[in-house]
This record gives C-alpha cells, sequence and structure tokens, in this order.
C-alpha cells in the first residue's frame, strides 16, 4: 500500500486516461487558437471607429478566453490534471449555453446570448457548438479513472450545468406559454367565468393595447413611481396575456414604448381618417378663411366705432351694442381658433369632428348676430317713413287729451273759491274725467304704434332716446317711454274720478267743497305735465324723422343687403357646406385617449379607451385608503369586470335586458306647492345610483326609469349609438329586469296632528310590479337597513319592509331589515376586529341586540 502512494505521488496523472487527455487536449488547443485568429481577423475587418468602447471589451474578454482554452489544451498534452478541470469548466458552460440558445431560437426565432458578430450565424454557431462543448466534456469525463474521486466530481460538474440548464429552459418554456389556475371567482387574479362567457362569444378580431407611460421609464417619474407602474402594466399584461390564450382572435400589446405607441397611433389614425377625412378638410380649410374673416369683423367694429354721438343711430346706442358684439366675436373665434392649433400641434390624434363642430358653432352664433342686426338696421330704414306717416295722427290724439283735459279744468273752475254746488260739479266732473281719461289712453296707444303696430316696432320704439322720459317715483328718477307715461296719467284720472265718485254719493256738502278746491291743483299739474310732455313728443318725432348723412349711408347699405356682405360671403359657404356633413355613426376617437397610463381596445370601426382609475379603482373601506408610505392610495384590480364590458359592448349590438329603476314619487298633499314639496323617491335615491346605471349600460343593459305613478315605459327603439331605428325591421321586445328600490319612507305631518305625508307602496303600485313579473319580468329588490324611527313625541317605532307582505304572499319569502352588516377593520391582535363607532353615530346605544357582536356594542 505505501508504494502505490509512492508511485502515485510521484506519478500525478496515474489517473488519467492518456489517449482521451490528448484528443481532448489537441481538440481545445486548435479552437482556441482558431478563436484567437478568428476574432483578431474579424476585429481587423471592421472600421475601428465603428466599434464602442463596449464591444471593444467584449473581444477583448473572449480572446483572453480562447488563450487560456489554447494554453490549458496544451498543459493537458503534458498530463496535468489541473488544466483538465479548467478545461472542464470552460466546456461545460460552453455546452450549457448552447442548450439555452437552441430553445430559444425554437421559441421566439432568435438565439440567446449571442455576440452581435455571430447573429448572422447563428443557425449554424449553435449545433457546432453544442456538438464540439458535449464531445470535448465527453472526453473529459472520460480521460478520469472510473471510481475515482475526479470521475465523480467530473459528473457532478456535468450534473450540476445539465440542472442549471434545465432550469432556464423550464423557465424560458413558462415564460412562452405559461399556465395558471385562478381560485378566486371575482376575476381579481384571473379571469372570471363572466369574461369567459363573453370572451368565447367573441368573433371578431379585437386588439388590446396597454399604454403605461411611466412603463418605459420617464423622466419626470421617480424610482418608486416607475416600479409601481411597472407592477401595474405586469398585472394588465398578465391578464390580457390570458384573454389571448383563452380567444386567439384578441391580440394583446404592450404599447408603452415609443415604437409600440407609434404604431398604435398611426392605427388610430387611420381610423380617424377613413371617417372624418371630410371634417378634417373643411376644418383645415375654415382656419384657412378665418384671417381674413377676423380683418371684416375688425373693419366692422372701426366702422360702427366712428358713429357719431348724436347720429340717428346713436338713439339706440348702435354704435358701441355694434363694436362690442364685432369685438366679442372676433375674440371668441380668435380664441376657438387658438384652442384647436394648439390641439391640432399637441395630439398626434385630433379629434377633428369635435373641433369642427366647437368652430362651426362659433361661426353659426356670429351668422346669427349678423341676421339680427340686419333685421333691425332693415326696420330702422322704414321707421323715419312710417313715424313721419303716423306723426299726425300721433299729435292729434295728443291734442284731444289736452283739450279733454281742458275742460275738466273748466268744470272745477280756479282759484280757492268754493262752488255753490259741488254735487252738480261733481257729477259733470265724473263724466268728463272719463272722457279725458279715455282720451289719454288713445294717446297712450297711439305713441306706442307710432312706429307700427308689429310686436318687433312696438319693442324697437320703446327703446330709443327719443321716446325715453325720466319721471319722479317713490325709488327716485324712472326712466319709462312716452307712451307708458300717458297711460299712467289716464289711471291717476281714472283714480281722481274714483275719488269724486266716492264723494257724490258718501259725503256731505262742506265735504265735497273742499275736495273740488283741493282738486283744482293737481288737475293744473296734470295738465300742465300733458302739455310738457306734447312738446316732448314732438321734439322725438322730428328726431325719429331726421336721419343723419351717416346714419343713412350705414341703413341703405342695409336695406341693399350690403352692410355685411363681405362677412356673409366668408361664413355663409362654410356653413353650408357643414350642414352637408354627416356625423360619423361611430365616434371616430375614444375620449380620455391623451390620458395617462390607460387601456386602448380596438373592434372594426370602433375604439374604446380603459382609464387607469377604472382598472385600478381605489380601494375605499373604513380604514385609511392611504398606502403606507402615505403617497399613492391604495389600489385593487379591477381589469376583469371593466375589460369585459367594454369587449360586451363592442361586440355586442343588441342589450341583454332592458333594466327599469322602479321606484315611487311621492305626490304632494292637497293645500301644498308641488314647488316646495320634494320628498325623497327612495331609501336609496335614484341621483345615488349613477355608477350602477353606468356598469349596466357598458355590460349591454338599456336603463330606464319606471316611476309606478304612471304605467311602464315604453322600449326606446334607439340603437346604442342614439340614432333612430324606426326604419329597421321591428325587433322582438327585450327582457324585463326590474330594479325595484324601496319606498321612500314618511315624512313628518305637514301640521299639527295631521297624517303623515308621502311615503310607502299603496296596493296600487304593488299591483302593478305583480303584473310585471307575471308577465315574465325578473324582480330585483333592493332593501336596507331600517332603523327604528321616531313619528312626533311617540316613542321609535321598528320599521318594516314595506314589500314585505307581497313577497310573503306571492313567494314566500320574509325580509329583515332590522339587521345590519358592521364591517370590521382587522386590529393588531391576531384574531380580534376593531368596529370604527363614528360610522353608527346615528344609532341609539341601546338598539343592539345581544348577538357576539351587538352586545359589545350596546350602551
Amino acid at each position: 500500500m505505501a508504494i502505490d502512494d509512492a508511485q502515485e505521488k510521484s506519478n500525478p496523472t496515474a489517473e488519467l486516461n492518456r489517449r482521451y487527455c490528448n484528443i481532448a487536449g489537441a481538440g481545445s488547443t486548435v479552437l482556441g487558437l482558431l478563436g484567437v485568429a478568428g476574432l483578431i481577423v474579424h476585429l481587423l475587418m471592421r472600421v475601428p471607429q465603428s466599434i464602442p468602447s463596449e464591444g471593444a471589451w467584449v473581444y477583448f474578454i473572449w480572446i483572453v478566453l480562447c488563450v487560456m482554452v489554447a494554453v490549458a489544451g496544451v498543459f493537458l498534452l503534458r498530463g496535468r490534471k489541473s488544466a483538465l478541470w479548467v478545461l472542464l469548466v470552460f466546456w461545460v458552460i460552453v455546452t450549457a449555453s448552447a442548450v439555452v440558445q437552441g430553445f430559444g431560437w425554437m421559441l421566439w426565432g432568435s438565439p440567446l446570448l449571442t455576440a452581435g458578430f455571430g447573429h448572422s450565424f447563428a443557425p449554424l454557431i449553435v449545433p457546432l457548438k453544442l456538438l464540439i462543448g458535449a464531445g470535448i466534456t465527453a472526453l473529459l469525463v472520460a480521460a478520469t479513472d472510473g471510481g475515482s474521486r475526479d470521475r465523480y466530481g467530473t459528473m457532478v460538474s456535468v450534473s450540476v450545468a445539465a440542472a442549471v440548464a434545465v432550469i432556464f429552459v423550464v423557465n424560458m418554456i413558462a415564460f412562452y406559454a405559461p399556465y395558471q389556475k385562478d381560485f378566486e371567482t371575482l376575476g381579481r387574479f384571473g379571469l372570471s367565468e363572466r369574461s369567459r362567457r363573453i370572451l368565447k362569444d367573441v368573433n371578431q378580431p379585437i386588439r388590446i393595447s396597454a399604454v403605461y407611460a411611466a412603463a418605459d421609464g420617464q423622466p419626470e417619474q421617480d424610482g418608486k413611481a416607475r416600479t409601481r407602474t411597472g407592477n401595474y402594466l405586469r398585472r394588465v399584461m398578465e391578464l390580457l396575456e390570458e384573454m389571448h390564450r383563452y380567444n386567439d382572435k384578441i391580440q394583446v400589446a404592450d404599447a408603452s414604448g415609443d415604437a409600440a405607441r407609434s404604431r398604435l397611433m398611426g392605427r388610430l389614425q387611420q381610423r380617424q381618417a377613413a371617417k372624418t377625412g371630410k371634417q378634417e378638410a373643411l376644418l383645415k380649410k375654415t382656419l384657412t378663411a378665418l384671417p381674413e374673416l377676423l380683418e371684416q369683423l375688425d373693419e366692422q367694429q372701426k366702422l360702427w366705432e366712428q358713429t357719431p354721438p348724436d347720429s340717428y343711430l346713436s338713439q339706440w346706442d348702435l354704435g358701441g351694442t355694434f363694436q362690442d358684439a364685432m369685438a366679442r366675436t372676433a375674440s371668441n373665434l380668435r380664441t376657438t381658433e387658438k384652442k384647436i392649433r394648439r390641439e391640432m400641434a399637441a395630439t398626434p390624434l385630433p379629434d377633428y369632428v369635435r373641433m369642427l363642430n366647437d368652430l362651426v358653432t362659433q361661426l353659426r352664433t356670429s351668422r346669427d348676430m349678423l341676421e339680427v342686426y340686419s333685421e333691425l338696421l332693415k326696420r330702422l330704414e322704414q321707421l323715419p317713413t312710417t313715424v313721419k306717416t303716423n306723426a299726425p295722427k300721433v299729435l292729434k290724439s295728443v291734442d284731444e287729451s289736452i283739450r279733454a283735459m281742458r275742460k275738466v279744468r273748466g268744470v272745477l273752475g280756479k282759484g280757492q273759491s268754493e262752488p255753490r254746488n259741488p254735487a252738480e260739479k261733481l257729477n259733470r266732473l265724473v263724466v268728463e274725467l272719463g272722457k279725458t281719461a279715455g282720451k289719454v289712453r288713445s294717446a297712450a296707444a297711439e305713441l306706442d304704434t307710432v312706429a307700427g303696430k308689429d310686436k318687433n316696432d312696438i319693442e324697437l320704439i320703446s327703446v330709443t332716446r327719443a321716446w325715453m322720459v325720466e319721471v319722479d317715483s317713490i325709488l327716485g328718477k324712472v326712466r319709462t317711454t312716452r307712451s307708458r307715461l300717458f297711460d299712467a296719467l289716464a289711471r291717476q284720472l281714472d283714480a281722481i274720478r274714483a275719488q269724486a265718485a266716492l264723494h257724490l254719493s258718501d259725503a256731505n256738502t262742506a265735504a265735497q267743497k273742499r275736495f273740488i278746491v283741493d282738486l283744482r291743483a293737481a288737475v293744473a299739474k296734470l295738465f300742465e305735465t300733458m302739455k310738457t310732455n306734447k312738446t316732448a313728443v314732438e321734439k322725438g318725432l322730428r328726431q325719429l324723422e331726421t336721419v343723419d348723412a351717416f346714419s343713412r349711408d350705414v341703413l341703405k347699405q342695409a336695406g341693399e343687403q350690403k352692410l355685411f356682405q363681405k362677412l356673409r360671403k366668408q361664413i355663409d359657404p362654410l356653413l353650408t357646406e357643414a350642414d352637408k356633413l354627416k356625423a360619423p355613426k361611430h365616434r371616430a376617437l375614444p375620449p380620455d385617449l391623451s390620458g395617462r397610463d390607460i387601456i386602448v381596445i380596438e373592434a372594426a370601426q370602433k375604439a374604446e379607451v380603459v382609464r387607469f382609475d377604472e382598472v385600478w379603482p381605489i380601494l375605499v373601506a373604513q380604514g385609511p385608503s392611504l398606502s403606507r408610505d402615505g403617497g399613492e392610495p391604495r389600489r385593487f384590480f379591477n381589469g376583469d369586470a371593466v375589460l369585459g364590458s367594454r369587449i360586451l359592448g363592442l361586440t355586442q349590438r343588441k342589450p341583454f335586458a332592458r333594466v327599469l329603476m322602479t321606484y315611487l314619487k311621492p305626490t304632494p298633499p292637497k293645500g301644498v306647492n308641488p314647488m316646495q314639496f320634494r320628498p325623497p323617491t327612495s331609501e336609496i335615491p335614484v341621483s345615488q345610483l349613477k355608477t350602477v346605471r353606468k356598469r349596466l349600460e357598458e355590460a349591454n343593459f338599456k336603463v330606464q326609469d319606471w316611476d309606478l305613478s304612471g304605467p311602464i315605459p315604453p322600449e326606446e327603439t334607439t340603437d346604442k349609438q342614439g340614432q333612430l331605428a324606426a326604419s329597421q325591421p321591428a325587433a322582438p321586445p327585450l327582457p324585463i329586469v326590474l330594479l325595484i328600490l324601496p319606498p321612500a319612507p314618511p315624512m313628518p305631518p305637514m301640521g299639527l296632528g295631521g297624517p303623515p305625508t308621502g311615503g310607502g307602496f299603496g296596493p296600487e303600485h304593488i299591483e302593478k310590479i305583480r303584473q310585471a313579473v307575471d308577465k315574465g319580468a325578473t324582480g330585483i329588490f333592493l332593501a336596507t337597513f331600517l332603523s327604528p324611527r321616531s313619528m312626533g313625541f311617540g316613542p321609535p317605532i321598528p320599521q318594516g319592509y314595506m314589500l314585505n307582505e307581497y313577497l310573503k304572499k306571492d313567494w314566500g319569502m320574509d325580509v329583515k331589515t332590522s339587521f345590519m352588516l358592521v364591517e370590521g377593520i382587522p386590529s393588531d391582535e391576531p384574531g380580534k376586529f376593531r368596529v370604527k363607532l363614528i360610522n353608527l353615530y346615528y344609532m341609539p346605544l341601546n338598539g343592539f341586540s345581544s348577538q357576539p357582536v351587538g352586545r359589545s356594542l350596546q350602551g
């Protein structure tokens, strides 16, 4: 034994097979030298300036490795055991990498871990590496003596390398064709059964693109935000990949990168161009015509700025009014133009339909303004002739009223002397006052219609300076028209006549005398007012008949339709062309396309955008909603539900059913103003179900309201885009689902001792529900927790569900509304929960039962 040990120490190559060592060493040496020569030749053939510093280091490392292999091969030829281990490690790594590269080529069509100079020869290099690496590895293992520690060591090394290669390959296969099983029913961790049913019926291509802005490393995002958004995107892509595996008609893509996002925008641009090409052309045409239109508006503004202050048109303040209108119209057009041009420059997918509508609305407003002003100026052009024709009749009527007033003064007499026969004077006074009031009222009517009997003519004359007058009142100076002033004088005469008739029938002689004496001064003042007003009327008539040169020229142009002719030539053709365009049946672009972190769904000619808050809504709970670091709120994944609903809405045309929000709107009791009677319609107000309504509509249900005080509403014959479908053949009626809201509680009595008002379903309302259900409608009855309610000064009375009798009688159901689900917040102690009592502030402490939860909440 000692002799064998001495021989082994003196001959370290006793355990190596010389034949296998020589073959492996010679092969390694030759391949190492060929590798060094090939790398140097390849390096010299390339332009040195085109090789980056990182590439030069790669070449250098490969040359060092090849030299090391060649030197190790020489040492192995000389029988050095350490060289065998160096070569074994190298060729095992080469063999394992060749296996990984080969599977990468088969799965993705391109090898992994290849340098840039070997990619084009990969189909040849990968099998050659595998063959040479496996062959030399086998020679090195065979070179060791069987049963020796070296043989065991080499086998362990090869096994470890094989295990690492298998792990790589399994992960590659799992990444290429992953498999997962979801045991959760809500679809938060995979596809729910509802989504699977929706996807199963999809028979048209659908493309879903996830556009998460921060996933590609936005510089404005910090590290936490990028990581958080990356996690969001990864979860979304997992769901999208599962959708694709379930139905290969659904193509999914991560469009967060610049290239993928550009392709998405390109597709949407093509979709938009196909639908809104005419709108885009008209919008650009209108923008091109705007400078000239704005120039015309500026010219009109300057024209009206030159209106003389004492001109005929200034009686209506038309100079300032028209000037402000032109300036405001130009400003609105410029603002709209800037907004449109800014949006067109900022986004690759501008909404041409909406922008054209905005601009057309401004143009239509401008045209309507010009039409109103043109009609006004036409009336003003005819006004002087009309006033001149009616002036004699107006003045005659005013003169007759003044003469009648003079007769009244003659009956009353003058001075302070008392009349001898007051009753006779009062009798004559009552008659004359009645005649005079009629004359004054006739004069007021003539003054009102001096410009014509049309309502617009009367309004036109009532706002001119020539026809306005200031009078004293209890509120100070008040501006009114000449006609209204005469009408007020007629009412004063009627009042005096009534007082005179009263004194004639009820007063004694002394009182009658005093009344007549006092009345003389009041009537004299009215007479002077009428004379002064006649002078003002004559002056006003002259002003309305006289037109200055500036106003005459403007009115002439308006009458010949030349005043706004240039503006109308710019506006009318554009509006005519816009009216001929038909709005696209579907939206050319989905809303919210410019938002961050969105999902775009494309199907046929339609596209939808799913916002981030819809996929990742904020988790609303009794506990804090913010994350532990106080930053981003805690969210939960709702992608399965919202994406399923959107796909359903894009692929299904006919709604599944008609959902009727069923409630009873209480009627006001007798004697109560309906405008002041606004009780709630339900324990669950309809206004609080907007989200439910939206979710139902997204899930392809048609939602309507049914007030039980009226008949069941008819089915609306409109399609999903709101277009009337009357021309289409009648389709079978949709199934009906009644979403029955609990009735509103009775309100306190409307007065002492009165009965409660409002609230509750009557027998006729329950009968309507019963008939609808009997005809095939599905009923969903909503109920809430009902706490005991106090009516007046009595003790709290437990409330019951008002439809409980119907449900118990017809369906054998007993609804308990006196129990409430109390949400518990996890406590720091395992197995215990906390209750946020602030959420139960309205509950009396003695209202909790002796159940395990309620007992701890009792007072």
